[in-house]
């Protein structure tokens, strides 16, 4: 197909690899958007831990949980060192104001073709699918319930908000992770709708596939200034993640690089 003609130009074939292919789905791409979900949970975790009434940091997009919870430290006019040593406990109580609110799934939605592609995608063989997101863990997997996502990915095997504030070092983690587990570091393919994720992902090592998320694209993608492919939806991903083989992403994608970040 042409997709896979695609493929095989972005970038010089890397040396067969029979190691599983990591694709790690951007939560936030999955679902609808929860900013305001978070900024109201952050300022009540800052409470929690201020003993004091705070404002909800301004209205950002693409934060990891670690960097939301320092903006919102620094809007109640802490320093930087002090908003550094609070953050471990701000993070801790997040989980804590997480589940006390609790999450209706109508707070946390997938995509109407988030279902459908994920069943499509892990019908693959040769893949492992899991989640990358600046969630924390206990957070993530909140959501990943209540959206009725936990059985379509590999929760063990992504990359959190609780492991570090950086995307590049998401992705370099969740690679990490993989290696510790089959004892070969993995190629990797991470899917996500934003271009600051997308970015940092390809500068992890990671192969990209963008969700333009405006029809604007062709079918069978574009190339976007990073290696990867430019799509219309989830349900077009899924169908490359399908359509090429496994072993080919493995040969024709460049493993991480492990001493990223």
């Amino acid at each position: 197909m042409e997709a896979h003609l695609l493929l095989m130009t972005l970038d010089d074939p890397a040396p067969s690899c029979a190691t599983p292919v990591l694709v790690l789905w951007d939560l936030a791409t999955l679902l609808y958007p929860t900013d305001e979900i978070d900024r109201r949970l952050h300022r009540d975790a800052a409470e929690q831990v201020l003993g004091r009434p705070c404002t909800p940091a301004p209205p950002a997009t693409d934060l990891t949980d670690p960097e939301l919870a320092r903006r919102t430290l620094l809007r109640q006019g802490l320093s930087a060192t002090q908003a550094g040593a609070l953050l471990p406990a701000v993070l801790g109580r997040l989980a804590v104001c997480h589940r006390s609110r609790g999450l209706a799934p109508a707070q946390c939605r997938a995509r109407p073709d988030t279902v459908a592609a994920l069943r499509m995608a892990t019908g693959a063989t040769g893949a492992v699918h899991t989640v990358l997101t600046g969630t924390i863990r206990p957070n993530a997997l909140l959501r990943l319930r209540a959206s009725g996502l936990t059985g379509l990915v590999d929760t063990g095997a992504g990359a959190y908000g609780s492991d570090d504030c950086r995307w590049e070092r998401l992705v370099s983690i969740a690679g990490r992770r993989a290696w510790a587990r089959d004892g070969r570091e993995p190629p990797m393919v991470v899917v996500t709708s934003r271009p600051r994720v997308a970015e940092q992902a390809r500068t992890a090592g990671a192969k990209v596939i963008q969700i333009a998320g405006d029809g604007r694209h062709g079918q069978h993608g574009q190339r976007a200034g990073y290696r990867g492919l430019t799509l219309p939806d989830l349900r077009t991903a899924a169908e490359v993640l399908v359509e090429l083989p496994m072993d080919e992403w493995s040969r024709n994608l460049v493993p991480p690089r492990s001493n990223a970040g």
